[in-house]
């Protein structure tokens, strides 16, 4: 098993790539990563450059979600997202396994909901 990138490790390939995207949509996957280590801290993470995310694992479930960059948006994805509830209509997306929420710069970032979702995304695959 490879080991665990340390928190230097993990900021430094962050800024790497972060680098190329502006300040405001880093600061929103930044908020986006923080709320899910926040809600659920025994999700390991990497940093994934040929995805431009940040991929999160469970011990039992395997890969969990993901927080992905792009130019003008940050997306929180759940990797088996079809299969969770979704009362509100919350997530987006129509192909035949995942799910997405879409933050743009300066939303917030319902920490109750993120929660949930990745509360039931562990309890399905664990």
């Amino acid at each position: 098993m490879a080991r665990a990138a340390t928190v230097e490790e993990f900021d430094a390939a962050l800024a790497r790539l972060s680098g190329n995207f502006a300040a405001p949509v880093v600061r929103q996957m930044r908020k986006v990563m923080r709320t899910v280590e926040a809600t659920h801290p025994e999700l390991s993470r990497k940093v994934q450059h040929g995805w431009q995310a940040v991929a999160y694992r469970h011990a039992r479930a395997g890969y969990v979600c993901g927080v992905f960059i792009r130019s003008d948006r940050v997306m929180l994805l759940f990797e088996h997202g079809r299969q969770l509830s979704d009362p509100k209509g919350v997530l987006e997306g129509d192909g035949k396994q995942v799910r997405f929420i879409t933050y743009r710069p300066g939303d917030a970032v319902d920490e109750t909901a993120v929660a949930l979702y990745l509360a039931e995304a562990i309890s399905l695959r664990a």
